[in-house]
């Protein structure tokens, strides 16, 4: 991005005078309708009257039969309606409303009249003024004078806005640490006329900025149409500024400016959420102009800083002069002071939030951080992200294509608008119907054996050697197939095509969160009626069979997921989520446009609950043999975390890695989930993701906590370490569940 030039273009209004400099206002006007050539007039009245009328439809080419001969002489038709249109224009105005004072004397050749503009940059500006007639013949003229328009713009004056904004407000996360607000940074232009050695000075400036040589050549050459002006060339990277002010800090003809431009301290952290800033485009002015927004302006383009536009820019003002035709002030009409703009106060935690960014890696995926009591998101991290500071600063095409045309999809926010197969994930939903459904029981046991041929064809368990006889309790902790195989395939049986799916939407799956702030996806809840209007295929018993283990067509984004596992720790209480807490106008005042909101409860009964959060529990808490799948990447953790593994075929080799989970188990605070893309196995891959999270929540060290030897890792396909493998002895605990 350039910093706007010390000379600005010259606006219609002005282009009427050649020696003009005030300032192009790009407000689209409406093209004049042409009118036909009005009748006689027999009284001033009746003239001024429809003068008044014509001006206010914007009907230029009508008004100018109206004027006097006299005043002909002095402005062509062209001239004429060219004016009227620039000062429109140049104004701003979105209508103008001229009325005639009530008088009974029609003959009075001085009407006086009242105009009252709305504009968009100082709101509404009313003024008295007069209109002189003359009689021409049998008709009455209007004795035009630029005076008509405004009482003040007499002689070879000139019309001019002067826009006046103020800093954009800020958005801050729960600890008043910022991600986006005002940040000087440093502007270098060049002055053709002050160069003593152009050709070496470019050559120089090239060569430290790595800005192209023939680029910077032909800004030297448009510069020089006008030697005296400054030509802005670039804002200087940070990590430049020293550079550039040591090479060219008191060079003639080098200008460096501090200028205060939007920037983005946690760089690519939140990058996502927080959106960036781009040049409004010609789409966009067409409407918001009435908002006061120029050609040039910035205006958010994604995420918050695009859905909170109106809350940021602020309100802009403006100073309406007449000025001479050399840009002096000779008086001031009207001026309206900007507002700035509020600030946006999130429930993120910047410090949170930097540590699940990282946790990421070089994966791409997401993690989410949700404070279960009310929904308020700590922590919504997307890998791989992007550093908004680039659009401010200026990107290259190389940097332009990485971003847009970049397989990877940098710009996409993964944690709402990223669809996947859950896995096992799932399986926390499965069991919760089959517990809701009243066809099993936490007492229910299923034979393992490592195949299953329910529906007269053999489907696996993950652990081909079969986990026997098995609860729904282990089943969960062991993410055992068999036993999910099962539960889908009863409930289809016994409650019918359509229990199943229902129950599930009751999980949110399926349907947007209705977070406020961030766009997000619906994902898909495959149901017989879905099936047979987009499929045209009937429902088969493989479907609740492949559902029951979060495959086949089912697609979830990681924030429903988090608002079901956030659920299931609170005692089932489902909240929307919510990332901004609350917006903070200049004056203090407080508004909550995302306030707390529980929207449903789980169909799940209080003591069903209880069960299942137990049974997450033995996920990570399970040592024996490694049997909980989650165990490895917690071994030792001093906070009890429960949780729920998950590796879902992605269409690939390797398959998507989930986990989900939620502690302190006994007293939960936060649930984190974690997904990483064609990363493998959730227990290997995301399970260390949201130990590294917990890791930063509650200020642990774990490392320094796991006995040093030779059993750092432990990856198999079968989730189970080796049996000779070294046990890490848990200290915490297996938190057993007794069914009654």
């Amino acid at each position: 991005m350039n910093t706007p030039s010390s000379q600005t273009t010259s606006s219609l209004e002005t282009q009427l005078s050649s020696t003009t400099t005030a300032r192009l206002t790009s407000i689209p006007s409406t093209t004049p309708v042409p009118t036909p050539t009005p009748v006689a007039h027999n009284t001033p009245q009746e003239v001024a009257q429809e003068f008044l009328t014509l001006w206010q439809s914007q009907k230029f080419d009508a008004m100018y039969p109206l004027i006097s001969a006299e005043a002909q002489k002095g402005i062509t038709k062209e001239t004429f309606v060219q004016r009227y249109n620039a000062i429109w224009d140049e104004v701003g105005i979105i209508s103008l409303v001229a009325k005639l004072h009530q008088s009974k004397n029609t003959q009075e050749p001085n009407q006086q009249f009242h105009v009252t503009m709305t504009t968009a940059l100082i709101g509404t500006y009313e003024e008295d003024n007069t209109l002189s007639l003359i009689q021409q013949g049998s008709d009455w003229r209007v004795q035009w004078l630029p005076s008509v328009i405004f009482k003040d713009l007499i002689g070879d004056n000139l019309i001019h806005m002067f826009p006046l904004s103020q800093p954009r407000g800020d958005i801050i996360d729960a600890k008043g640490q910022k991600f986006a607000t005002e940040i000087a940074y440093t502007s270098i232009g060049l002055v053709p006329q002050l160069m003593k050695n152009p050709s070496q000075l470019l050559d120089a400036i090239s060569k430290i900025l790595n800005y192209p040589r023939d680029k910077l050549q032909q800004l030297y050459n448009k510069a020089n149409q006008h030697p005296t002006w400054l030509q802005p060339i670039q804002i200087v990277p940070p990590a430049l500024v020293t550079k550039v002010k040591e090479a060219f800090g008191s060079t003639e003809g080098i200008d460096l400016s501090d200028v205060q431009l939007r920037g983005y301290p946690q760089d690519a952290s939140a990058a996502h959420t927080i959106g960036y800033l781009g040049e409004i485009s010609a789409q966009e002015l067409n409407t918001l102009w009435k908002q006061g927004y120029l050609s040039g302006d910035w205006i958010g383009k994604s995420g918050l800083e695009r859905w909170g536009e109106a809350i940021l820019a602020g309100r802009r003002g403006g100073k309406l002069a007449v000025i001479t035709p050399q840009g002096d002030v000779v008086t001031t009409i009207a001026e309206r002071t900007p507002m700035k703009g509020s600030t946006i106060v999130l429930t993120l935690d910047a410090g949170l939030q930097k540590a699940a960014q990282e946790a990421l890696g070089n994966y791409n995926g997401s993690i989410i951080v949700m404070r279960v009591k009310d929904g308020s998101i700590l922590a919504l991290a997307s890998s791989p992200s992007f550093d908004p500071n680039t659009f401010i600063l200026g990107l290259s095409q190389s940097q332009a294509d990485n971003l847009f045309k970049n397989p990877n999809q940098p710009l996409l926010n993964r944690p709402a608008l990223g669809v996947y197969p859950p896995g096992s994930t799932f399986k926390t939903v499965s069991i919760s119907a089959a517990l809701a459904s009243g066809v099993y029981t936490p007492r229910s046991l299923f034979d393992c054996k490592g195949v299953w041929n329910g529906l007269g064809m053999p489907m696996h368990c993950w652990k081909v050697t079969g986990h026997g006889i098995i609860g729904l309790y282990e089943g969960l902790a062991q993410s055992c197939d068999i036993v999910f195989y099962n539960v889908g395939h009863e409930l289809d049986l016994q409650r019918g095509h359509s229990y199943f799916p229902s129950l599930i939407q009751q999980f949110g799956v399926g349907r947007p969160t209705g977070i406020i702030g961030v766009p997000e996806a619906a994902g898909l809840l495959p149901t017989p009626q879905w099936k047979a209007k987009v499929l045209k295929e009937p429902w088969y018993p493989g479907d609740p069979v492949n559902m029951a283990i979060g495959q086949g067509s089912l697609l979830v984004t990681p924030l429903q997921m988090t608002t079901w596992i956030s659920a299931i720790a609170n005692g089932g209480t489902m909240y929307v989520p919510r990332i901004i807490d609350r917006v903070v106008s200049p004056a203090g005042q407080v508004s909550q446009p995302a306030p707390v909101k529980a929207v449903a409860q789980l169909p799940v009964s209080k003591s069903d609950l209880a069960f299942i959060r137990a049974a997450m529990r033995q996920t990570v808490a399970e040592t024996t043999n490694w049997l909980g799948t989650g165990s490895w990447a917690f071994r030792d953790f001093p906070i009890p975390v429960s949780g729920k593994t998950g590796t879902a075929q992605s269409g690939q080799k390797i398959p998507h890695a989930w986990f989900a989970s939620f502690a302190p188990s006994d007293n939960p605070e936060i649930a984190v989930i974690a997904m990483a893309e064609h990363a493998g196995e959730g227990a290997d891959v995301a399970g260390p993701m949201c130990r590294r999270v917990y890791e930063a929540y509650f200020n642990i060290n774990w490392e320094s906590l796991v006995p040093p030897g030779n059993h750092r890792e432990c990856i198999t396909t079968e989730y189970l370490c080796p049996a000779n493998w070294p046990r890490v002895p848990s200290t915490i605990g297996t938190d057993t569940y007794i069914p009654k």
